[in-house]
């Protein structure tokens, strides 16, 4: 849910003085299934202890994240071999 529901994206760029800047940003795609995975997650978050909950949104964050920068890889190399 969590892959459908956000989407990450990077921008690099040089600032003024000439560093390089990279931001991740997470956008909200779609809120509607954004509140459908916080209705199933909330009665969880109440008998899970803090450290469970935290490893669970790591592992949830690394596993969107690999899967953007798949897509972005294979929208690279379509662009690449055009």
């Amino acid at each position: 849910m969590v892959s459908r529901s956000h989407e990450f994206s990077r921008e690099n760029f040089l600032d003024r003085r000439g560093r390089h800047r990279v931001y991740g940003i997470v956008r909200l795609v779609d809120k509607n299934l954004d509140d459908l995975a916080g209705e199933l997650v909330k009665d969880e978050k109440t008998t899970l202890p803090l450290s469970v909950r935290l490893m669970i949104s790591v592992v949830c964050f690394w596993i969107f994240q690999r899967d953007t920068i798949r897509k972005l890889e294979r929208k690279t190399e379509r662009t690449n071999h055009e």
